[in-house]
């Protein structure tokens, strides 16, 4: 388990958590890059924001700017 400050569902890999069972506030999945943003997670949609929504690495990937 996770710690899931945000409640997405996603945890954050760098805090793990022995726990025996499911728990408000944990996710058995990490991989969520913001913890405290619930529209950041690994399931997100990327949008024109500046920001790695999808938690790819990437920051508005594939997507174009004005311009572009």
């Amino acid at each position: 388990f996770f710690t899931d400050a945000d409640e997405d569902g996603f945890g954050d890999d760098a805090s793990p958590v022995d726990a025996c069972g499911p728990m408000a506030g944990l996710a058995d999945v990490g991989g969520d890059c913001d913890d405290s943003d619930p529209d950041v997670n690994p399931d997100a949609t990327e949008i024109c924001n500046g920001v790695d929504d999808d938690c790819d690495g990437g920051v508005d990937d594939g997507l174009l700017r004005a311009g572009d």
